[in-house]
């Protein structure tokens, strides 16, 4: 696995956002909540790369959402960034596109299975880059904030104001 070095990102710029309902390419599923994000990067050689960001709820609609021909219809200097789920990316149809070059990268914060198991092939592959999965324990405020919410919830409960942060059951987040 090749180390990730955060001066790759220097430069990005977001080309597109799409929130809310989408239809993967091809014949994939129809999901809710939806942020994808496409990035736009100039290479050394002045080329434009494309990649796409992938921070989704896991539901049962996003799982695998991304397989073989959302992979197979991204540009082969496509990066793949996946800070969202593990099943939400088809793990063979990637472990495929990488050994293949059908996509350039894959950025992984999560994997399926999670954690990752030591002899799993995506380790050995250089354009595969995998982070833990750990920034909710990074958080040294996190129980705080936590209180906090807590807290400003009940006020606007005494007081009949909507609550904030509130889960959408039908939605699964």
């Amino acid at each position: 696995m090749a180390a990730c070095n955060l001066s790759f990102f220097a430069g990005v710029k977001a080309s597109s956002v799409a929130v809310g309902t989408a239809i993967a390419p091809g014949s994939g599923p129809i999901w809710a909540g939806l942020l994808q994000l496409v990035l736009l990067r100039r290479s050394p050689t002045g080329a434009w790369w494309l990649g796409t960001l992938l921070a989704v709820p896991a539901t049962p609609d996003t799982i695998r959402m991304i397989g073989a021909p959302e992979l197979a219809a991204m540009r082969p200097g496509a990066v793949l960034l996946n800070v969202a789920r593990g099943t939400v990316v088809d793990q063979d149809a990637l472990l495929q596109a990488l050994r293949n070059k059908t996509i350039a990268a894959a950025f992984l914060d999560v994997t399926d299975p999670e954690p990752l198991p030591a002899d799993h092939p995506l380790w050995d592959l250089d354009n595969a880059h995998i982070s833990m999965h750990l920034s909710g324990r990074a958080q040294t405020l996190m129980f705080q904030r936590s209180a906090q919410r807590f807290i400003d919830n009940l006020a606007r409960y005494r007081c009949g104001q909507p609550l904030l942060h509130q889960v959408d059951l039908n939605l699964g987040y």
